[in-house]
């Protein structure tokens, strides 16, 4: 018996999948989508992470849900009811303690107080310093990517702004005791006062526009900085895994494991092989996939062999 064919096939039946798959049954057609898991909803599923504790791993990003969706699709109508979170973000410290970003400024207060009640007093400054450099804040996300300390060359390489606007750009995030400078372009390095400025300003990047800056500084690295990519392959690494590049960031994982047992840097070495194989495991199964694992396996071996006393290799 002959079916009508389907005008439309949506692979992934994921929060976008499906808002996709309304409009286009909306106008008309006829919609068949494809889903692997036995839920859909896609990271806007909610499940239970911990016994006890259910979360959606979309909520935070639920800003970016288009007022126009939620309108069109009736939402509110089925079930949507949008909690705002009483804190942005979470640190959880070795020791037990931890940190609480967010919400009003009282309580945000409180919770840097346990750790520096001098910090704390000069919030209301800090976050009016921000307000004030809300213009420079594209290439204070863009050096934190680069890291807590970064060169003026490699932001210089990776940034659309010309040196004269990157320069005074720059100059008002040392101004305003962001930065710190040292040395003079193109020789300068610049480091964030603080690891908790540099974490809130990578923190409020979209992932997909931190991927793409990852992805671009690696690419920087190993065409205009050969040097670098040469002495520290585990930079490289280390933007192409941030970047969802696991091709790549393997073979630069590896390399960065040789060149660590080179230097008898054993238990370095081990750090960056089993990063290595960590990414291999979400490649799709095939030969070169096992040739891969057994290159890098092989010098994991030998280097927990020479920590360990004896070779303790993870099941794969």
């Amino acid at each position: 018996m002959a079916t009508k064919p389907y005008d439309a096939i949506i692979i992934g039946a994921g929060h976008n999948g499906l808002t996709c798959a309304c409009y286009l049954a909306d106008a008309g057609l006829k919609v068949h989508i494809v889903e692997r898991r036995g839920v859909v909803g896609g990271a806007a599923v909610t499940e239970e992470f911990y016994p006890g504790f259910r979360n959606s791993t979309a909520s935070y990003t639920v800003s970016l849900l288009n007022p126009r969706v939620i309108r069109d699709l009736r939402l509110a109508d089925r079930g949507l009811k949008i909690i705002e979170r009483p804190f942005s973000n979470f640190v959880p410290l070795e020791d037990g303690r931890y940190l609480k970003f967010g919400g009003e400024l009282a309580r945000t207060q409180d919770a840097v107080a346990r750790f520096s009640k001098r910090d704390a007093a000069q919030l209301p400054t800090y976050y009016a310093r921000l307000d004030r450099l809300a213009s420079v804040k594209d290439i204070a996300q863009l050096g934190a990517v680069l890291g807590r300390a970064f060169p003026y060359e490699l932001l210089q390489a990776v940034s659309p702004l010309d040196e004269p606007t990157l320069q005074r750009e720059l100059g008002r995030l040392v101004e305003a005791e962001l930065l710190y400078q040292r040395g003079v372009p193109p020789r300068a390095t610049y480091t964030f006062k603080h690891a908790l400025l540099q974490e809130s300003a990578y923190q409020s990047l979209l992932k997909s526009t931190r991927q793409q800056y990852h992805q671009r500084v690696a690419q920087v690295l190993v065409e205009r900085f050969p040097a670098a990519t040469e002495s520290r392959p585990e930079f490289v690494a280390h933007h192409y895994t941030a970047a969802g590049s696991a091709d790549a960031a393997i073979g630069y994982w590896q390399i960065a494991g040789q060149r660590a047992r080179a230097r008898s840097a054993h238990v370095e070495a081990i750090a960056h092989l089993s990063k290595g194989l960590d990414l291999l495991e979400t490649l799709p199964d095939s030969p070169e996939r096992t040739q891969r694992a057994l290159s890098l396996h092989l010098p994991l071996g030998a280097s927990m062999l020479v920590t360990k006393g004896k070779c303790r290799l993870k099941a794969r």
